[in-house]
């Protein structure tokens, strides 16, 4: 990024020194914010990650470790794969893979 594309982009961060979350006040799509970059809509925990951090390697995708998708603290984003980023979460294919127990307190093995 640029001077001035660094310095739009930080006009649009609010940290708050509790999470220390740096959260992103521009566009959100589901939940993820969004602005433009190099005339294309990208995600903006992503422009962090690369500007911050690096490159996102080739078959990765960027995970929140702090779990706010409108969090850009690239200190709070890891390169992950995508079962990797699924198995973190909240959904069922997450929750599930965490069981070791049935209902009725069978041990799954």
């Amino acid at each position: 990024m640029t001077d001035k594309e660094l310095r739009r982009f930080r006009s649009k961060v609010f940290v708050t020194p509790i999470t220390e979350c740096w959260y992103w006040t521009g566009a959100l799509t589901d939940g993820y914010g969004e602005l433009v970059y190099e005339n294309r809509r990208i995600k903006a925990h992503r422009a962090s990650y690369e500007h911050f951090v690096g490159e996102i390697p080739q078959g990765l995708e960027i995970d929140h470790l702090c779990r706010h998708r409108d969090c850009v603290n690239p200190d709070h984003l890891e390169a992950v794969t995508h079962r990797e980023n699924v198995l973190r979460g909240d959904g069922i294919a997450a929750v599930n893979s965490r069981k070791r127990r049935c209902a009725h307190g069978h041990l799954l093995d």
